[in-house]
């Protein structure tokens, strides 16, 4: 190893996980192995092996660490706009971080997902944690402003970032602003509107 000293623990961990998101995002899913990583990370596969059983684990925690649904009110200015404008905006930005990881991978997420895997549940529901966040900022701006006078289900408040999720990954179609558009008008408006009354 050419570094003057030896990297240990959390420096060795997050050096690792760079390297195999920046494989991911540059050269693909299928790219994304054991061999790729340690050699891009300067370290050994059995380093690899201790802290993950599969490539897909380490992909996952890369991915969870680096990137996923970072969606949170501090990156977004959602403040003198209306519940609809903002709701557009936070459906762009969440497709936006969507759309930096690889498409294969997401599916490869869904498919994990079915299978039970533990990990892909967490880390969906931090996700849906951060997107609950911005959109409890949104409601609660609705709110003030007298657009809605209660906060609606969770289930309700997520359903934006459900059908973005769904039909962009699982039915792999092209998502822009104006298929958010739609979205919002034609099913989460008016059902935010109609549980927020």
């Amino acid at each position: 190893m050419n570094n003057q000293h030896r990297r240990r623990g959390d420096e060795l961990v997050n050096d690792i996980k760079k390297a195999a998101l920046n494989i991911l995002i540059t050269d693909g899913y299928a790219s994304v192995t054991f061999a790729s990583v340690a050699r891009q990370a300067h370290t050994s596969r059995s380093v690899l092996y201790h802290y993950w059983d599969t490539a897909f684990d380490l992909m996952l925690d890369s991915v969870h660490d680096g990137m996923i649904n970072r969606v949170s009110e501090g990156d977004l200015d959602l403040s003198k706009r209306s519940l609809r404008d903002n709701l557009v905006s936070v459906g762009e930005f969440f497709l936006n971080n969507l759309t930096q990881i690889p498409l294969e991978f997401s599916q490869a997420m869904f498919y994990q997902l079915s299978q039970h895997h533990n990990k892909v549940s967490e880390i969906l529901d931090d996700a849906n944690q951060n997107s609950l966040s911005a959109m409890k900022h949104i409601l609660e701006f609705a709110i003030e402003h007298h657009e809605i006078r209660i906060m609606p289900p969770l289930n309700t408040q997520l359903t934006l970032f459900q059908l973005i999720r769904y039909r962009f990954v699982v039915e792999n179609q092209k998502m822009d602003r104006n298929k958010i558009k739609k979205l919002v008008d034609q099913v989460v408006l008016p059902a935010i509107l109609e549980q927020g009354a």
